[in-house]
This record gives C-alpha cells, structure tokens and sequence, in this order.
C-alpha cells in the first residue's frame, strides 16, 4: 500500500509505542446513559472498547453496578490503525496525529490543503 510520508510516521509512532494510552475521555452513549465507550491504544494498537452493566441490583443502600460486559474493536491492520487516527487522532497531544486527523473533520477548512500532503 502506498502511503504518505505523514501516515508511514504515524504508523511507525504506533509501532513503537510513541502514542499509547488513552485517546480522549470516557463518554456515553446518547441513546442509552449506561454504556461507556473509551479509546485506548495499547502495545501500538488502537482499540475502541464498549463498557456494558451487566447486572445492577439494589443493596439497600445504594444502586449497585456490574460492568462486566465489555465490546472491543481492535484496529490490526494499518489501514484500519489510519482509521482510527482519523477519527480520533485529534484528541491525542502528537501534533502529527492532530494534523492528520485535521483533514478528515467534516467542516475543515484544512481540508482544502489535503493534497499536499
């Protein structure tokens, strides 16, 4: 695959662990308060995880949550690791991933730049 010089540097910063951790803050999801999504990237590898109450009860004092449940999508190849950047590169503090990730937001005014990459 070809690749531009700004995505083989971001590729190779994910190889080499530069850009672990999490990606952004937890948030919920609109439709339904009790699940929480969180970005996270470990081992060079992005991964978009899914936080579901598996069981809740009350203990007589409070409401008690089990989050068990949880949904990865993990992001292996380098395509689908580009992917991820473009959605969410812009929340990193790695100017290059902000700077890639600048040309995929929808009301960009960078994006007129793109093809000088």
């Amino acid at each position: 695959m070809n690749f531009t010089e700004l995505e083989r540097s971001i590729l190779t910063k994910l190889d080499k662990g530069m850009l672990d951790g999490v990606v952004g803050s937890d948030y919920r999801s609109k439709k339904n308060k009790d699940v929480i999504y969180r970005n996270i990237i470990e081992n060079g590898v992005p991964k978009a995880i899914q936080l579901k109450p598996k069981d809740e009860f009350f203990d007589g004092r409070d409401k008690v949550i089990i989050s068990d449940a949880e949904t990865v999508v993990i992001f292996e190849t380098d395509d689908e690791k580009l992917t991820f950047m473009q959605k969410y590169g812009w929340l990193m503090d790695d100017p290059d991933a902000r700077f890639y990730s600048s040309f995929f937001k929808p009301d960009s005014s960078v994006k007129k730049r793109k093809n000088r990459i």
